[in-house]
């Protein structure tokens, strides 16, 4: 405020009538709106009766012996203060404007992963977003939903194969995660040229706590061979605390319900039945509305094997992907 008050505002206007405020009383009436205007807005505090009753064309009262500003002095400064910002501020002769976007019936909005999830790979820093992308398109065809397809990915995982090491940590687990998911989900013919090799030699990047690792572990045959119990709870923590923020990592809510139960089955195989149970039904307030996990949460005894996909996906293993849906669509077509 004071870097914008010059030397008119104290010989100009106003200033000539009625009782403008002096120079050497602004700073500490300052601080004194400021303090006033917190307790009237946190504590609900009155304002002073001095600020409240009639007082003429005044722009300063004294409360407790300190200078205040009243309405009539807090609404010149303010007034000041903003036109002295705008006079100041830089000057364009013409500036350009894309005012088709103001035009009636135009919207902004993301795009479905099938129209750029296959994009070259212009940076390290783009495959948490593609894996967020590849995710959406694997949940569609995981649920079996009418013309859920995969892009093909294959020029995108060559990119990961050349830049991972030169990566930074972060950027490594998603890189590694959707290398291999993409491979395990789609048919042979499809995958990427040795992805087994390559799998071997990403699988040090999924090792340690991550978002990534989590969601694959969704897929691994023995969980338990790969964290212990307590790291694998504070990754599945830390996952859903973090899954809005910009170092989170955000899944469809059938991935969001997998790895909690794939970490309830896990308590559950060694006599955590509570534990078990809790995250059974910390899922099903997480993907409310879902007639499997309800049906599971609610005959749940604490004997019987929790399967995300038997739960999420009812009689998924018995219906086998369509070629469709196992294969790998090219980028044109998708």
């Amino acid at each position: 405020m004071l870097s914008h008050v010059d030397e008119s505002y104290y010989r100009t206007g106003d200033a000539l009538v009625g009782h403008p405020i002096a120079q050497c009383e602004l700073v500490e009436a300052l601080q004194q709106a400021y303090s006033l205007r917190s307790k009237y807005v946190h504590q609900i505090q009155a304002l002073p009766h001095e600020l409240t009753l009639p007082h003429g064309h005044s722009e300063v009262s004294y409360v407790n012996r300190q200078p205040t500003l009243t309405f009539q002095g807090l609404a010149r400064l303010t007034r000041h203060v903003i036109r002295s910002f705008v006079h100041r501020g830089p000057k364009l002769e013409q500036e350009i404007y894309d005012y088709s976007l103001e035009r009636s019936g135009v919207v902004v909005m993301q795009l479905a992963p099938q129209y750029w999830v296959g994009h070259p790979l212009s940076s390290p820093k783009e495959s948490r977003r593609r894996l967020e992308g590849f995710l959406q398109q694997l949940a569609a065809v995981e649920s079996r939903t009418a013309d859920a397809q995969f892009t093909d990915l294959r020029p995108v995982l060559a990119d990961i194969e050349r830049t991972v090491a030169q990566s930074s940590t972060r950027d490594r687990h998603a890189m590694a995660a959707l290398h291999i998911l993409f491979n395990i989900n789609v048919a042979e013919e499809c995958r990427s040229p040795n992805c087994e090799t390559v799998h071997e030699a990403l699988q040090q990047y999924l090792d340690t706590l991550s978002a990534e690792a989590l969601v694959l572990l969704c897929y691994a045959i023995d969980p338990a061979a790969l964290w212990d119990l307590q790291v694998h709870r504070r990754g599945h923590d830390d996952f859903f605390k973090k899954r809005s923020k910009p170092s989170g990592l955000q899944v469809p809510r059938l991935f969001e319900a997998a790895i909690s139960i794939t970490l309830a089955e896990r308590y559950r195989s060694v006599g955590e039945i509570e534990q078990s149970r809790a995250l059974l039904s910390f899922a099903v307030s997480n993907y409310p509305g879902h007639t499997g996990l309800l049906a599971a949460e609610s005959s749940f005894t604490g004997n019987e094997v929790l399967t995300w996909r038997e739960i999420l996906i009812p009689r998924a293993v018995d219906a086998p992907l369509d070629d469709a849906q196992a294969g790998a669509t090219n980028n044109e077509s998708s």
